[in-house]
């Protein structure tokens, strides 16, 4: 009875596995702030989808956030092949821009720019 019971275990598990959706992969960026105003928070969704998830700051960040001129590494869960998204970020007074399909697989390095009422990012 042993070896059917091994044998139902070990397909029941097999079967689990199976089932189990693709785990997202801790990913990372740097985030250059050069939007002229303190940044409060960092959200991502992929490009053109719904759904913002906060990215995590790797620095805690005082009250008034990532001030301009700074960088900080932003962490978020990536799943599968994803690279491209939209970054939203929230200014210390409280306003927010989208910085639209952001390739994040290619690009370690993302400054963000808002100028003349424009969201521009500039990533290497």
């Amino acid at each position: 009875m042993a070896p059917i019971r091994a044998c139902a275990a070990a397909a029941a598990f097999a079967l689990a596995a199976q089932a189990a959706p693709a785990l997202a992969e801790d990913w990372e960026f740097i985030l250059v702030n050069d939007v002229g105003a303190p940044i409060k928070a960092a959200e991502l969704r992929p490009a053109g989808g719904s759904g913002w998830v906060p990215g995590r700051f790797a620095d805690s960040r005082p009250a008034t956030g990532l001030n301009v001129g700074l960088r900080d590494s932003v962490a978020f869960d990536k799943p599968g092949d994803l690279c491209r998204y939209d970054i939203r970020l929230t200014f210390g007074q409280g306003s927010t821009a989208i910085w639209s399909n952001v390739d994040l697989c290619r690009n370690a390095y993302v400054t963000a720019h808002y100028r003349n009422g424009t969201a521009t990012v500039e990533a290497h």
